[in-house]
C-alpha cells in the first residue's frame, strides 16, 4: 500500500482515530477508578488517625476531673500552702485522705501510673512509693523541664510526652509515662503542681496497632514543633517530613496526573490535631500503598490496547478497501467529465495515487460547475415565470374595458353627461394604473384601484350596488401583486350576482395572522352548488384553468408563481348565501 494512496491515507486517519478514542477511554477509566479507589483508602486512612487521636485523648481527658478534685481538695491545699508547720497530726490526716482518694481513683482507671503532688515549700506525694517515708526530697522537680512550661504559662493543663520516671523510686523508677501538669495558683503565686502519669504501653499501644504496614511512619508533635513520638519506617525521617510538610515538596495526591499516581516515590501524608492535647498526629504511607492495585489495572490496560489498536489498523485496511471502491468511481467519472469538456489528461485520479484532499478539490470544483449550472437554470426560470405572470395580468384588463365602454355607450345614449365624466375620469386612473410598470404596489393604492373600479359598476347598476373596505390602517403599506383584487370583484359582480342586483353588496376585509396577510372579498350573491365549488378548488390546487373561472384561476397562479406554496386563494361558499374568496400572501411591510 503506498503512502501517498486513497487507501493509505483512510486506513491512517480512521485508526489513529479510533486508537486515541480508546486510549481517551482507557485512560479516564484508569484515572476513575484510580481516584475512588484511592479517596477509600486515604479516607480510610484518615479514619484510623481520627479514631487513634480520639482513643489517646480519652485518657488524657479522663484523668482531668480526678486532678481539678485533687486540687481542690482543702487538705491538700492546706499542706501544699504550709506543710512544715503542720503538726504530725495534721499531716497523718492528709496523708490518708490524700491515699484514699488516690486509690480509689487508681482503683477504676488502671491506665494512670502514678498521681504526683509537688509543692512549692517541699512537699511531695508519690503513691506509687511503697516505703514509709512517702516523702521524697532527692527529686528536684522545680528544676526539671517538666514543669518548665506549666511554671512560664497560664493556670491549664499541661501535656508532656513520653519520658522516664527517673523520679520514682525502687522498682518502678526505669518505666516510661506520659504525664499531664495541673498548676495550682492563688493569683500569681504558684502553690503547686499536680502531676498524673499515665502508662505509656497504654498509649503506645494504641500507635503501634495504626502501624499496619512496616513502610508506614507515625510522629506525634507538640504545640511547639518537638517530636514526641516516632514510630515506623526507619528511612523515613522526621526532619524529611516536616518539610514535605511546609510546601518545599509537598503537593496534593489529588491534584496528581495519572503519571504521578503511578510511579511516584513519595509519600502521602495525613495528620490530626488534638483538640485536648494540642497535639499534631502525623501518619506518613508510601505511594506505593496506593498505586499497587492501579499499576496492575493500567498495565492490564495497555495489554488490551495494543492488542485492540492490531485489531482496528486490520479492520480499517479492509473497511477502507470497501469504503474505495466508490471514491474510485468517483474519480474516474470526473475525470471523464474533464475528458469531455476537452482537457486531455486520461490518467485516472485514482491511478495517479492522488489524495484524498485532491480528489476533494476535484469534487469541489465539479459542485461550482453544477452550482453554475443550477444558477443559469434558476435565473431563465425565473423570467420564464415573470413572463407567464405578466401575461396573466394582461388577461385581466380586456373584461372591465369592454364593460366600461358599454357603460359609456349606454349614458351617452341617455345623455347623462355627468356619469359620463365621472366614469372616463375613473377609467383614466383605471388605465394609468394598470399600464404602470411596477409588478408590486401597497395595499392602499390597490384599494384606490378598486374603489374607482366598483364606483363605475355602481353607475352601471344604477346605484343597486353597495360595497364596504375593512383594513386596518397599520395594514395599508403592505405590498402585493398590482391588480390582484380586481379578478375577484370582477366575479362577484359577474357570477354571484348574475344580474340580480337587488341588495346586492360586496365586502373587502384585511387582516393579518402569523405575518400572512389575508384579503378576503364577500358578496351576498347566489352562491356556488357544493360540486361545482369542490370542483373549483381542485382546479385551483392543479393550476388548470376553468373557462368560467378564468379570472381566479389567474389570481391563484399568479399568487403561487410569485411566492409559492401554500399562497394562493381558498374559497367558501353556501348556494343562496354567500361566497367569500381569500387571499392569503406573505405579509411584507414597506
Amino acid at each position: 500500500m503506498k503512502k501517498n494512496s486513497l487507501q493509505f491515507e483512510l486506513s491512517l486517519k480512521i485508526s489513529v482515530f479510533f486508537i486515541v478514542v480508546i486510549f481517551a477511554v482507557s485512560s479516564a477509566i484508569i484515572i476513575y477508578m484510580s481516584n475512588q479507589y484511592n479517596k477509600i483508602i486515604i479516607q480510610n486512612m484518615n479514619n484510623n488517625i481520627e479514631n487513634v487521636v480520639e482513643s489517646i485523648d480519652y485518657y488524657f481527658d479522663d484523668v482531668k476531673t480526678p486532678m481539678v478534685m485533687i486540687a481542690r481538695n482543702s487538705s491538700i491545699l492546706k499542706a501544699v500552702k504550709d506543710y512544715q508547720n503542720m503538726d504530725n497530726r495534721e499531716k497523718l490526716d492528709t496523708e490518708n485522705s490524700l491515699e484514699d482518694f488516690v486509690q480509689n481513683i487508681t482503683a477504676f482507671k488502671s491506665f494512670i501510673n502514678d498521681i504526683i503532688i509537688i509543692g512549692n515549700n517541699g512537699y511531695v506525694y508519690n503513691i506509687n512509693n511503697n516505703s514509709p517515708d512517702k516523702y521524697l526530697y532527692n527529686f528536684k522537680f522545680l528544676d526539671s523541664s517538666y514543669l518548665k512550661d506549666a511554671e512560664e504559662g497560664t493556670i491549664k493543663l499541661y501535656y508532656l510526652g513520653q519520658h522516664p520516671t527517673e523520679y520514682y523510686i525502687s522498682d518502678v523508677r526505669d518505666s516510661k509515662v506520659y504525664s499531664v501538669v495541673l498548676p495550682i495558683r492563688t493569683g500569681k503565686n504558684k502553690l503547686s503542681y499536680i502531676m498524673c502519669d499515665i502508662k505509656a504501653e497504654t498509649i503506645n499501644e494504641i500507635l503501634q496497632n495504626t502501624l499496619k504496614d512496616k513502610r508506614a511512619k507515625m510522629f506525634i508533635q507538640d504545640e511547639q514543633g518537638n517530636i514526641l513520638y516516632e514510630e515506623g519506617n526507619i528511612g523515613v525521617s522526621a526532619e524529611e517530613v516536616m518539610e514535605y510538610r511546609t510546601g518545599t515538596g509537598n503537593e496534593a495526591y489529588s491534584k496528581k496526573n495519572i503519571f504521578e499516581i503511578l510511579f511516584s516515590k513519595g509519600s502521602y501524608i495525613t495528620e490530626v490535631k488534638s483538640d485536648i492535647t494540642g497535639w499534631t498526629y502525623i501518619y506518613v504511607e508510601p505511594f506505593k500503598n496506593f498505586n499497587g492495585f492501579i499499576k496492575k489495572v493500567f498495565f492490564f490496560n495497555l495489554i488490551i490496547i495494543i492488542f485492540a489498536s492490531t485489531v482496528i489498523i486490520f479492520f480499517t485496511k479492509q473497511l477502507s478497501s470497501q469504503i474505495l471502491k466508490p471514491l474510485k468511481n468517483i474519480a474516474f467519472m470526473i475525470q471523464k467529465m474533464k475528458i469531455n469538456q476537452g482537457e486531455k489528461n486520461e490518467n485516472s485520479l485514482y491511478m495517479k495515487g492522488q489524495n484524498v484532499n485532491k480528489l476533494s478539490i476535484e469534487i469541489e470544483q465539479m459542485i461550482h460547475r453544477i452550482d453554475k449550472l443550477i444558477s443559469d437554470n434558476y435565473l431563465s426560470d425565473l423570467k420564464t415565470k415573470d413572463a407567464q405572470i405578466q401575461v396573466l395580468v394582461n388577461q385581466l384588463s380586456p373584461h372591465f374595458l369592454y364593460n366600461t365602454l358599454q357603460l359609456i355607450e349606454y349614458q351617452s345614449h341617455h345623455n347623462q353627461k355627468e356619469n359620463i365624466t365621472k366614469i372616463i375620469n375613473g377609467l383614466s386612473y383605471i388605465l394609468r394604473y394598470s399600464i404602470s410598470n411596477v409588478k408590486t404596489v401597497c395595499l392602499k393604492e390597490e384599494f384606490s384601484y378598486i374603489c374607482s373600479y366598483l364606483d363605475i359598476y355602481c353607475l352601471r347598476y344604477q346605484n343597486k350596488l353597495e360595497y364596504i373596505i375593512i383594513g386596518k390602517e397599520d395594514l395599508e403599506s403592505a405590498v402585493i401583486p398590482k391588480m390582484i383584487l380586481e379578478p375577484v370583484v370582477e366575479n362577484c359582480i359577474k357570477h354571484g350576482f348574475a344580474g340580480n342586483f337587488k341588495d346586492a353588496k360586496i365586502r373587502v376585509t384585511v387582516f393579518q395572522e402569523n405575518q400572512k396577510l389575508y384579503i378576503a372579498v364577500r358578496d351576498n350573491g347566489k352562491g356556488i352548488d357544493e360540486n361545482e365549488l369542490l370542483k373549483l378548488q381542485e382546479n385551483l390546487e392543479k393550476m388548470s384553468f376553468l373557462e368560467e373561472h378564468i379570472g381566479l384561476n389567474n389570481i391563484h397562479s399568479i399568487i403561487r408563481l410569485r411566492y409559492g406554496e401554500p399562497f394562493g386563494i381558498s374559497i367558501k361558499s353556501q348556494l343562496g348565501e354567500f361566497t367569500e374568496v381569500t387571499l392569503q400572501m406573505p405579509l411584507n411591510l414597506e
